[in-house]
């Protein structure tokens, strides 16, 4: 999946998967994304709370790290958000995914896309919450003045607070 304005050089996407069961068949964008956020939010969320997954080509278990690869999307890598890496040393399949994109695949985000299609994502400004550190990533409606702020823990990468209202 290519976004034009996000992704301006010939090889970057926002999401290039090769092998996921769950996009065969797909043929336009939003299911394509939908399908996506839904595996992503399982997939990542899974990773994040037990250490480690199951490949999805082999099987073989993946452990947990927090790694931006080189061959990432050019936006990806001038972000400095952080990103959660899967490798797999058996079959060299990867898989990653930025921390404010991953917030994109909770289900209230889901709800707010759905609410709102056309949204963007305001650069992450990180701060302390609750006495540690977090990344604050503000989503809003290009078309009304909702917006949605995801906090997340940067010590464990859980989502402390979700919170919605008027830009």
């Amino acid at each position: 999946m290519k976004c034009p304005t996000c992704c301006p050089e010939p090889n970057d996407y926002i999401s290039s998967n090769n092998g996921l069961e769950i996009l065969r068949g797909v043929k336009s964008y939003k299911p394509a994304l939908t399908r996506l956020s839904n595996w992503a939010h399982h997939y990542y969320r899974t990773a994040l709370q037990e250490g480690a997954v199951p490949c999805c080509v082999c099987g073989h278990m993946i452990p947990l790290r927090f790694h931006r690869p080189e061959y990432a999307s050019t936006w990806l890598r001038q972000s400095g958000v952080p990103v959660i890496y899967l490798y797999c040393e058996h079959c060299h399949s990867c898989f990653y995914n930025a921390l404010d994109h991953l917030a994109l695949s909770l289900p209230e985000l889901q709800q707010f896309r759905r609410n709102h299609p056309r949204i963007r994502t305001l650069p992450a400004v990180y701060d302390d919450v609750n006495g540690g550190h977090a990344m604050i990533t503000r989503y809003e409606s290009m078309t009304s003045a909702e917006h949605v702020e995801v906090v997340t823990s940067l010590e464990n990468y859980r989502v402390l607070n979700i919170v919605g209202g008027q830009a």
